[in-house]
């Protein structure tokens, strides 16, 4: 395959088609556990029971929220997602 005057064999097009595909792929899943740590945060910091909407919840919904929260920051120190 030749392009504007390069030669570029197939199958290293296909590994360069791979590559690409795989860093997009790693850049979007980053993404969307950055976005689950800052939606778990705000939420976090909703429930705590000093407002006064949420002064009669407890520490539950809390405490529910932060082992989401720490769960989360495991997974995607650790890769998973």
């Amino acid at each position: 395959m030749s392009q504007a005057g390069y030669f570029i064999p197939s199958g290293m097009t296909f590994q360069l088609h791979l590559l690409i595909n795989t860093n997009v792929k790693r850049e979007l899943t980053m993404g969307i556990g950055t976005i689950l740590i800052i939606v778990l945060i705000l939420l976090l910091v909703g429930g705590l029971p000093v407002f006064p909407h949420s002064r009669s919840w407890g520490y539950g919904p809390s405490g529910i929220i932060g082992t989401i929260l720490v769960i989360l920051l495991i997974l995607v120190l650790l890769g998973k997602i």
